[in-house]
């Protein structure tokens, strides 16, 4: 209710400023863009080859560098006024720069010729810079991801630029994490993510030192699929997921069973490097001040994300071993020191009792670790609370005190099925079956009968033309998506649902009676926007 309350007083308050001018400045919202990018970018390697100096001769490699992935695909696609690559920016600066594809842009795949190429430039100038990642076929709504590799021809590129110049920058973009066997063999390695129409100038800025590297990873990196929660049973092939990991998602899995990622949930390097000093725990009347101060050791200005986890010492129920309760950024110029402050309520403290749906707060002695990622804690302190929330007693520590560890948990099938009827009381639901049809079902379900895979080709046929239009990465894009499409979501398009609902039942063999019910029930619909196109035209 709050947030449709939200919603809707903003748009009347949008409505009741409809007749006001409106003015913008391109120029001013390409400036924040490019801030924005700058200030997301996460420096995950650096053996001291960033910054670029401005004399080094730079062999630009990767179609993403004057093709870039900066926006996410499907209905996030939009046209930007202006797009920039990071070619354009580095050559922009005078540089002396060569390009070379490397692979295709939209299929990833390359081939001898490409890479010899890329080699060929990669050993004859002072730096590489390779831009690889996620091709927007690779990710998208309307379908998830099976594998959290890239391309094998992006990967390929990496290692041969490598092996002909140990100075290569490797840039990832990409919406999400992906594996990187190949992580230490570059010099530096930078994840822009999807980082809009400014990314081109705001990577520029930060190889050549023009901007301090600052962004930390919102997500863990893990090092391969099957270090993941699920990493062995996604997709499952039963037409359904569960949702097996219960609270263990994300670093609070990787912290339970001691699995040591990639790069943690948090993580990102800089220019410069911080201190972390004076902690103090201040209770209040309905919070907890956690204070401290950070200070800049290096020889550049920065800015270091803090963050603030919340660990239980002892509990008596299955519980993550840390959860992050707060952070802040802070802009520290070098030589310099800011302090920082970040109020912890009692929600930082509480957990979820699913057996008697309501939050609770076990009373204990929790830590309190300020930290540069979730493996990385600087400061420490303990505070103890009572059962009501109360924090009566605090206690700094020297260094991180580890919980003790808890035996890892359980997240097979067995495991779930027992919490599952412990919390709802019955057993775990059969997998849903293929047949009958439901609104739920999608066109992949309906080729499983005789019926239902003359409705998808006629379907393939009807949209050939619009399919055959579309380029190779939309292509697929849209095949994945339909396939895995609810004939629910046929009502966001305007269908009646009564119409859907007669469509199933003509799918489960209800032939004549089906049919005549979607046909009556689509007429209606188009009748309906006949008259309101009708409508419109005179207004």
């Amino acid at each position: 209710d709050e947030s449709v309350r939200r919603v809707l007083s903003f748009a009347l308050a949008a409505a009741a400023r409809r007749d006001e001018p409106v003015s913008c400045s391109y120029d001013e919202d390409a400036e924040l863009a490019q801030r924005a990018a700058e200030a997301s970018m996460v420096l995950l390697e650096n053996d001291g080859v960033l910054p670029l100096g401005r004399r080094a001769t730079v062999a630009v490699i990767g179609a993403f560098a004057r093709e870039g992935r900066y926006q996410g695909a499907g209905s996030s696609r939009i046209v930007p006024r202006e797009v920039d690559t990071v070619w354009e920016a580095i050559a922009e600066r005078g540089i002396s720069c060569t390009y070379a594809a490397g692979y295709d842009p939209t299929m990833g795949a390359t081939n001898d010729v490409l890479l010899a190429e890329a080699a060929d430039l990669a050993a004859a100038a002072d730096v590489a810079v390779v831009v690889a990642g996620l091709p927007a076929r690779y990710e998208s709504e309307g379908f998830d991801r099976k594998l959290m590799t890239m391309p094998s021809g992006h990967s390929e590129l990496i290692a041969r630029v490598c092996a002909a110049n140990p100075r290569t920058v490797v840039v990832l973009q990409g919406g999400a994490p992906m594996e990187m066997p190949w992580r230490h063999a570059p010099a530096a390695v930078v994840a822009t993510y999807l980082s809009g129409c400014r990314a081109g100038h705001a990577l520029a800025a930060m190889l050549y030192g023009d901007v301090c590297p600052s962004g930390k990873l919102a997500e863990t990196w893990p090092v391969s699929l099957a270090d993941t929660a699920l990493g062995s049973g996604f997709p499952d092939m039963d037409r359904e997921v569960r949702y097996r990991e219960r609270l263990w998602v994300g670093y609070r899995y990787y912290d339970a069973l001691g699995v040591e990622p990639a790069y943690p949930f948090g993580f990102g390097r800089s220019y410069t490097s911080f201190a972390y000093e004076s902690l103090r725990l201040v209770p209040g009347e309905s919070d907890l001040a956690v204070t401290w101060c950070v200070r800049n050791t290096g020889a550049y200005d920065g800015a270091e994300v803090c963050q603030v986890y919340v660990a239980p010492c002892a509990t008596a129920r299955p519980s993550e071993p840390q959860c992050l309760a707060g952070f802040a950024k802070v802009h520290v110029p070098a030589g310099q020191a800011r302090g920082v402050c970040v109020h912890l309520d009692a929600r930082a403290f509480r957990t979820w009792d699913a057996a008697v749906h309501a939050w609770r707060i076990d009373p204990g002695v929790y830590e309190v670790r300020v930290s540069a990622s979730s493996r990385d804690h600087r400061l420490v302190a303990q505070v103890e609370l009572s059962a009501e929330g109360e924090m009566f007693h605090v206690e700094h520590c020297g260094k991180p005190w580890m919980p003790v560890r808890y035996a890892a948990p359980d997240l097979s099938v067995e495991a779930f099925a027992e919490v599952y009827a412990g919390v709802c009381g019955t057993s775990l639901p059969a997998p849903a079956p293929v047949v009958p049809f439901t609104t739920n079902s999608t066109l992949r379900d309906m080729t499983s009968t005789w019926f239902g895979r003359r409705i998808v080709g006629l379907l393939a046929r009807l949209l050939a033309g619009d399919v055959e239009r579309m380029d190779r990465d939309h292509k697929v894009m849209m095949l994945e998506m339909a396939a895995e499409m609810p004939l629910r979501s046929l009502t966001t398009s305007g269908v009646p649902l009564k119409a859907v609902r007669a469509f199933v039942r003509m799918l489960n063999g209800r032939y004549v009676t089906g049919f005549v019910a979607t046909a009556q029930h689509l007429w209606k619909w188009l009748d309906a926007v006949r008259d309101q196109r009708k409508g419109d035209r005179r207004d």
